[in-house]
């Protein structure tokens, strides 16, 4: 229970952040960490007859983009995907 309400507020607190209507912010980013982050949030969208599996080669060099903005972009593009399918 502790973990799925883990999940929950995790969801919802990246809901809030992909609300809030900012300034764009670009900043050093780690891809194969905002992937690993962002790997639970995905496999609770696409719902559970997906599966989520990530595939990162190491030494990636890091992206210069809004962390938040890049999140919300690669959510809605599972989000398509899935549709689509």
């Amino acid at each position: 229970v502790a973990e799925a309400a883990g999940r929950g507020a995790n969801v919802t607190r990246r809901l809030l952040a992909f609300s809030r209507r900012a300034d764009l912010r670009a900043e050093p980013v780690d891809a194969a960490e905002l992937l690993r982050g962002l790997q639970d949030v995905l496999a609770h969208t696409l719902g559970g007859g997906i599966g989520v599996e990530l595939a990162v080669p190491p030494g990636l060099p890091l992206l210069l983009a809004d962390k938040g903005q890049l999140e919300t972009a690669l959510v809605n593009l599972a989000a398509n995907a899935r549709d689509a399918m």
